[in-house]
């Protein structure tokens, strides 16, 4: 709105409008008129986008990519790579499931109570939990 109101009355400049407007007796504030009425009639439309639908959709899309992550936990880990980009947590797996979150041969080590803890199968199941707190 604010880009069109200054490219509109720039224009308007440039092309000396707004001087044969004064010329023929009209106000600058007389030419504000129109701006300032579209500006209070869009008003409350773009408070309610900002205050209502705006984090309604954030809330939504964090849900989504949750949602996607929990069905296919395993879409953000490579396979036959040791994964820590988590500092408490090292994962490495032969293969996954493209379906969910089934691996094959994985090791995971993370730290416990007493030290290291490392843990190897041959299948296992990765769960992710949503932290509600972000």
């Amino acid at each position: 709105m604010l880009l069109g109101v200054l490219l509109g009355m720039g224009r308007m400049s440039s092309d000396q409008e707004v001087i044969a407007a004064r010329a023929c007796g009209i106000s600058l504030h007389r030419l504000a008129l129109p701006v300032m009425i579209l500006a209070m009639a869009i008003y409350p439309f773009a408070l309610m986008l900002a205050m209502k639908s705006s984090p309604l959709a954030n809330v939504r899309l964090r849900g989504l990519i949750f949602e996607l992550t929990r069905t296919s936990a395993t879409s953000t880990v490579a396979e036959k790579i040791f994964q820590s980009e988590h500092s408490r947590l090292t994962l490495y797996f032969e293969r996954a499931e493209p379906t969910g979150s089934r691996l094959t041969t994985s090791w995971c080590r993370m730290p416990g109570p007493r030290g290291q803890i490392d843990d190897r199968c041959e299948t296992g199941i990765l769960i992710s939990h949503q932290n509600d707190s972000a």
